[in-house]
């Protein structure tokens, strides 16, 4: 975990311009919308405290505030928390720098925790599910997207991340740098499984990104590439088809 603040603090800027400003229809982008409107459908209060933890580069708090919640952001990278006072702006940013194993926060705090995209860089995360747990109000709730272990977008991962060695495949493939260090990804069974033996009640879960194309490969043809997972985002709660979805995102309940 110990090199991850730092790689992507070095990315924070290009991150952000990558995944959100973009407008590309990327899997952190369909994440992103995917966790808006599974909190649109909780129907919360306004002024509901909320702990984006892990927060990136701040457009899930920035998002979050402009629904009126009360948001408190967390993040270990100090690049990251520099990007998320950035995009937030500084006035209303409450953005601390923090590993979500160890929350700087009272018990009971919070009414809904957001953890997106943090868990795969711990070699556990029943430590940071506990603190989520502990944070949380009776009745709260957590919401955890995850990689899925099984989708076949993660099929060649180790063959990617290989590939990245190569400045020049980088470039035509407009890919990050290699990652020198290991990524988890969860199988979704056990993983509800695990938050259900913490206390956690799991509500329907679902499916995001389902796309049944390997990476890289999906890179050859884009448009087509892009088209097949927009057409497959309608079976997120299907049956079997939305076990190729690369994200998978439990709701939980305190």
């Amino acid at each position: 975990m110990s090199k991850v603040p730092e790689y992507f603090g070095d990315l924070s800027a290009e991150y952000a311009q990558k995944q959100y400003r973009s407008g590309a229809r990327t899997f952190i982008a369909v994440r992103h919308a995917t966790v808006l409107g599974e909190i649109a459908a909780l129907h919360l209060p306004t002024k509901t405290r909320v702990l984006d933890a892990g927060c990136g580069p701040g457009f899930l708090s920035r998002d979050l505030l402009d629904l009126g919640f009360a948001v408190e952001s967390l993040d270990l990278s100090e690049g990251m928390v520099l990007e998320a006072r950035k995009t937030i702006g500084a006035a209303r940013a409450s953005v601390s720098l923090g590993s979500i194993e160890a929350l700087p926060y009272a018990d009971a705090s919070f009414d809904l925790v957001c953890c997106c995209g943090v868990i795969e860089y711990l070699p556990d995360y029943i430590q940071a599910a506990r603190e989520f747990l502990r944070v949380l109000r009776p009745g709260g709730y957590l919401i955890l997207p995850t990689t899925n272990l099984y989708a076949p977008a993660n099929y060649l991962y180790p063959l990617v991340e290989f590939a990245k060695s190569s400045a020049w495949l980088r470039r035509i493939y407009r890919a990050s740098p290699r990652r020198d260090f290991p990524m988890h990804f969860h199988s979704p069974s056990r993983m509800a499984r695990r938050l259900q033996e913490l206390g956690f009640t799991l509500l329907p879960e679902r499916f995001f990104f389902l796309l049944p194309i390997p990476r890289p490969l999906n890179v050859i043809s884009r448009g087509l590439s892009s088209r097949i997972e927009r057409f497959m985002a309608r079976f997120g709660r299907t049956p079997l088809l939305r076990r190729i979805g690369e994200g998978y995102l439990p709701i939980c309940r305190k």
